[in-house]
């Protein structure tokens, strides 16, 4: 059964939008909106610190056993397993916030970290099923960074500003043009700039140069429909409070 499960051998049962790929996506919104209504209990648990500890160990743990599990299966390789991807810096900076509590981290990367894990959980280059410890890390990982932003938010009130979007979109692209030398030099697939093996993207979009104008327009979407729900549920809320932001 490990052996198995820790198998880096692709399964055909794992595809796009079936089953075992919806599951996960529902999870997510389930946590967020049971997240939101439960605020008021984390912000005054005895141990909400020790959870934000948590949290970071966690996906400090997910990023860790990833690596392990390349290096012992012969499947690192500087092309597309390095830590260059979106969601990794994502990773890295919600790791901080959840320490520090900064509010100034939190403005450039609250919409990337939605953004970026949402469009990695819509669109995976996943081909592996519950049955293997992939699948587990992938989503678990991409959830917690979902999660660990909005508990900073809902439960911390580490409210983006409101041209925070503004900050994500330049940050994005500040990061993506070194991204690219690399890609060009490796032949690497990072951020999925250069090229990508998701299939339905290069579908939506066409090839590249076009398929960059599509993810340009698709990450443009989910930041606004981000931004949109954030001015729902925390914009409107605070304004109605006559809280200022």
């Amino acid at each position: 059964m490990l052996p198995n499960f820790f198998s880096t051998e692709p399964d055909p049962k794992m595809t796009l939008y079936s089953l075992e790929h919806i599951i996960p996506l529902l999870i997510t919104i389930v946590l967020v909106i049971l997240l939101y209504y439960k605020r008021n209990f984390f912000k005054s648990w005895k141990y909400e610190k020790h959870f934000r500890i948590f949290l970071v160990i966690f996906l400090i743990f997910c990023e860790i056993t990833i690596v392990l599990w390349r290096g012992l299966t012969g499947t690192y390789n500087i092309t597309h397993t390095l830590p260059l991807h979106l969601c990794s810096f994502s990773a890295l900076a919600i790791e901080i916030v959840l320490i520090t509590k900064s509010k100034k981290i939190m403005d450039f990367v609250y919409y990337i970290s939605i953004g970026g894990a949402f469009i990695a959980m819509f669109y995976p280059d996943l081909r592996f099923t519950h049955l293997q410890y992939r699948y587990w890390e992938f989503f678990i990982f991409h959830i917690l960074i979902i999660f660990s932003t909005y508990y900073m938010v809902f439960v911390h009130d580490l409210v983006p500003s409101k041209n925070s979007i503004l900050k994500s979109m330049l940050i994005v692209h500040i990061i993506a043009i070194p991204i690219i030398v690399v890609n060009t030099l490796i032949d690497g697939s990072y951020m999925m700039l250069v090229n990508t093996s998701v299939p339905l993207l290069v579908d939506l979009f066409g090839e590249w140069p076009k398929y960059i104008i599509g993810l340009e327009l698709l990450l443009i979407g989910l930041f606004s429909v981000n931004f949109i729900i954030t001015y729902l549920f925390i914009y409107r809320n605070k304004q109605l409070k006559g809280e200022i932001l």
